[in-house]
């Protein structure tokens, strides 16, 4: 506003510069990466059992991808017998409405190998997802993604923030973001001892303390 305001001056002739041309904005504040230790870990996923999306969850913790990928995955990108997903789009929310983008990096598409906790919550899930189009029957919106509103179709960002925020004050956990979940999937690893350069290609279990398996 004042930067605005001392422009105009100069317009009209009332001053020789604008002054605030001089001063360097201010940093954009970063904002704090906070992940969570294995124990709330686990109580995030048990809650996440109540909801129909512990595979989500499970999958943001133990593979490191963004939110847009996870959203955007296909059946078709996901192989449970190798234990391997192909990240090939990702969606993202423009205005009113959700859309899918190729992910363009400077390697291609990315393998990511998974769990077999991972697989077994999948296989899981893609049980119950047949049961529910068989109900669903017609009306029922195939994109053939991974995880889905009820009925079918994609879950929108602002929509698994909603959940996301219930299940932190149901699980008693900090107040975090959903992006964070990325980067807690790493000291979990390294806990374990994995470097950190084989993170996304170790499978098996990450956390063997985790009680029931999640890990």
């Amino acid at each position: 506003m004042v930067h605005k305001a001392l422009g105009q001056a100069v317009k009209w002739g009332l001053i020789a510069r604008n002054v605030a041309d001089l001063v360097d904005p201010p940093r954009k504040e970063r904002k704090e990466m906070k992940t969570l230790p294995a124990a709330e870990v686990v109580r995030l996923l048990n809650e996440a059992q109540r909801t129909g999306r512990h595979a989500l969850y499970l999958m943001a913790v133990t593979t490191g991808l963004r939110e847009g990928e996870i959203l955007g995955l296909r059946w078709s990108d996901v192989d449970l017998e190798r234990g391997i997903i192909t990240v090939q789009q990702s969606l993202k929310k423009a205005g009113k409405e959700v859309v899918f983008a190729s992910v363009n990096t400077s390697k291609g598409v990315r393998p990511v190998v998974i769990t077999q906790s991972l697989v077994q919550a999948l296989k899981s899930h893609k049980a119950k997802q047949a049961e529910e189009r068989l109900f669903y029957g017609p009306a029922y919106r195939d994109y053939n993604l991974v995880f889905t509103v009820p009925g079918g179709g994609p879950i929108s960002p602002p929509n698994l923030l909603r959940q996301f925020k219930s299940l932190l004050r149901k699980a008693v956990l900090p107040d975090i973001r959903f992006h964070d979940l990325r980067h807690t999937h790493a000291p979990l690893f390294l806990a374990q001892g994995v470097p950190s350069q084989n993170r996304l290609r170790a499978p098996g279990p990450l956390c063997h303390q985790c009680h029931y398996g999640y890990l």
